[in-house]
Protein backbone atom coordinates (compact mmCIF):
# COMPACT_ATOMS: atom_id res chain seq x y z
CA UNK A 1 0.00 0.00 0.00
CA UNK A 2 1.42 3.31 -0.76
CA UNK A 3 1.42 6.24 1.87
CA UNK A 4 -0.95 9.02 1.94
CA UNK A 5 0.27 11.77 -0.56
CA UNK A 6 0.35 15.77 1.27
CA UNK A 7 -2.36 17.56 1.50
CA UNK A 8 -3.10 21.14 0.30
CA UNK A 9 -5.75 22.93 2.16
CA UNK A 10 -8.02 24.94 0.16
CA UNK A 11 -8.93 28.25 2.22
CA UNK A 12 -11.48 30.90 2.14
CA UNK A 13 -9.71 33.43 0.30
CA UNK A 14 -8.70 30.86 -2.53
CA UNK A 15 -12.26 29.66 -3.15
CA UNK A 16 -13.50 33.09 -3.30
CA UNK A 17 -10.93 34.36 -5.59
CA UNK A 18 -11.36 31.54 -7.86
CA UNK A 19 -14.93 31.28 -8.36
CA UNK A 20 -15.32 34.85 -8.77
CA UNK A 21 -14.02 35.75 -11.90
CA UNK A 22 -13.97 39.34 -11.26
CA UNK A 23 -11.94 38.99 -8.22
CA UNK A 24 -8.38 40.63 -9.23
CA UNK A 25 -6.04 37.42 -8.61
CA UNK A 26 -8.40 35.24 -10.13
CA UNK A 27 -6.31 34.06 -13.35
CA UNK A 28 -3.34 33.53 -10.85
CA UNK A 29 -5.72 31.36 -8.32
CA UNK A 30 -6.94 29.25 -11.68
CA UNK A 31 -3.90 28.66 -13.04
CA UNK A 32 -2.63 27.33 -9.60
CA UNK A 33 -5.57 25.37 -9.02
CA UNK A 34 -5.09 24.25 -12.45
CA UNK A 35 -1.59 22.65 -11.47
CA UNK A 36 -3.34 21.39 -7.86
CA UNK A 37 -5.73 18.73 -9.92
CA UNK A 38 -2.97 18.14 -12.37
CA UNK A 39 -0.96 16.91 -9.42
CA UNK A 40 -4.02 15.52 -7.30
CA UNK A 41 -4.46 13.48 -10.60
CA UNK A 42 -1.20 11.97 -10.35
CA UNK A 43 -1.86 11.09 -6.82
CA UNK A 44 0.93 13.54 -5.68
CA UNK A 45 -1.73 15.67 -3.03
CA UNK A 46 -4.54 15.62 -1.63
CA UNK A 47 -7.16 18.05 -1.95
CA UNK A 48 -9.26 19.65 0.74
CA UNK A 49 -11.47 22.46 2.28
CA UNK A 50 -13.51 23.40 4.75
CA UNK A 51 -16.85 21.95 4.30
CA UNK A 52 -18.54 25.62 5.83
CA UNK A 53 -16.62 27.01 2.67
CA UNK A 54 -18.56 26.47 -0.78
CA UNK A 55 -21.90 24.42 -2.21
CA UNK A 56 -21.12 20.80 -2.23
CA UNK A 57 -22.76 21.10 -5.39
CA UNK A 58 -19.87 23.09 -7.63
CA UNK A 59 -18.55 20.28 -9.76
CA UNK A 60 -15.20 22.72 -9.87
CA UNK A 61 -14.70 20.86 -6.02
CA UNK A 62 -15.46 17.55 -6.87
CA UNK A 63 -12.07 16.60 -6.02
CA UNK A 64 -12.06 18.49 -2.79
CA UNK A 65 -12.71 16.55 0.52
CA UNK A 66 -14.66 17.90 3.03
CA UNK A 67 -13.13 18.71 6.79
CA UNK A 68 -16.62 19.20 8.89
CA UNK A 69 -16.34 22.01 11.39
CA UNK A 70 -17.36 20.78 14.67
CA UNK A 71 -17.91 22.87 18.01
CA UNK A 72 -14.71 21.73 19.28
CA UNK A 73 -12.83 22.82 16.22
CA UNK A 74 -14.50 26.52 17.04
CA UNK A 75 -13.65 26.11 20.92
CA UNK A 76 -10.13 25.40 20.13
CA UNK A 77 -9.96 28.33 17.47
CA UNK A 78 -10.82 30.28 20.41
CA UNK A 79 -8.25 29.38 22.79
CA UNK A 80 -5.99 29.63 20.02
CA UNK A 81 -6.51 33.24 19.66
CA UNK A 82 -6.42 33.87 23.39
CA UNK A 83 -3.06 32.12 23.27
CA UNK A 84 -1.85 33.83 20.17
CA UNK A 85 -3.31 37.78 21.39
CA UNK A 86 -5.21 39.46 19.07
CA UNK A 87 -2.54 42.05 18.65
CA UNK A 88 0.06 39.57 17.88
CA UNK A 89 -1.02 38.31 14.37
CA UNK A 90 -4.11 39.57 11.75
CA UNK A 91 -5.98 36.66 12.85
CA UNK A 92 -9.41 36.41 13.27
CA UNK A 93 -11.67 33.47 14.66
CA UNK A 94 -12.39 31.97 11.04
CA UNK A 95 -8.26 32.34 10.65
CA UNK A 96 -8.20 30.25 13.96
CA UNK A 97 -10.42 27.38 12.61
CA UNK A 98 -7.90 26.80 9.53
CA UNK A 99 -5.29 26.61 11.58
CA UNK A 100 -6.48 24.27 13.89
CA UNK A 101 -8.05 22.27 11.68
CA UNK A 102 -4.79 21.91 9.82
CA UNK A 103 -2.99 21.23 12.89
CA UNK A 104 -5.38 18.39 13.58
CA UNK A 105 -5.36 16.78 10.17
CA UNK A 106 -1.55 17.55 10.16
CA UNK A 107 -1.80 19.85 7.12
CA UNK A 108 1.20 21.69 6.58
CA UNK A 109 0.31 23.15 2.68
CA UNK A 110 -2.45 26.11 2.28
CA UNK A 111 -3.41 27.79 -1.16
CA UNK A 112 -4.21 31.35 0.34
CA UNK A 113 -3.98 34.68 -0.46
CA UNK A 114 -5.01 35.96 2.62
CA UNK A 115 -1.67 37.48 4.35
CA UNK A 116 -2.89 37.25 7.71
CA UNK A 117 -0.78 33.26 6.87
CA UNK A 118 2.20 34.95 6.61
CA UNK A 119 3.34 34.22 10.13
CA UNK A 120 3.12 30.78 10.14
CA UNK A 121 5.25 28.08 9.29
CA UNK A 122 3.38 27.11 6.51
CA UNK A 123 3.97 26.38 2.85
CA UNK A 124 1.53 29.09 0.99
CA UNK A 125 0.21 27.98 -2.41
CA UNK A 126 0.42 30.17 -5.00
CA UNK A 127 3.97 30.90 -4.11
CA UNK A 128 4.72 34.59 -4.22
Amino acid sequence: MSPTPPTVLLDRSFIAALTDRTHPEHGRIAACYTDLLDEYERHRIRLRARADLFDRSDPLFAPVERIHVAAQHRRAALRLLEQLGIEAFSVDEDHAITLVLMRREQITRLATIDPAFDDFDLTLLPAA
